[in-house]
């Protein structure tokens, strides 16, 4: 049972570490499809490169807008 317990444990905490990874990733994927996004490349040409389908990134890229526009009216006080 004691090899279990500790198999189990080195199993859960290699899915903790590797999720938080997937996120970090997934973030910096979001940031660069923002980037190229806002450098006038098409959303499809981003989805064939980045491998996600084109209504995908145009997902992440209103919601990257919306967030980017609702921390502009936070910091100049319009939005509380």
């Amino acid at each position: 049972m004691r090899e279990h317990v500790e198999r189990l444990r080195r199993l859960g905490d290699a899915a903790r570490e590797s999720q938080a990874i997937a996120e970090e990733d997934r973030q910096a994927r979001d940031a660069a499809i923002e980037a190229a996004s806002l450098d006038n490349m098409s959303s499809r040409d981003i989805a064939r490169y980045v491998g996600l389908r084109p209504s995908s990134v145009h997902h992440i890229i209103v919601a990257r807008t919306a967030a980017r526009q609702a921390q502009l009216l936070h910091d100049v006080g319009v939005a509380t």
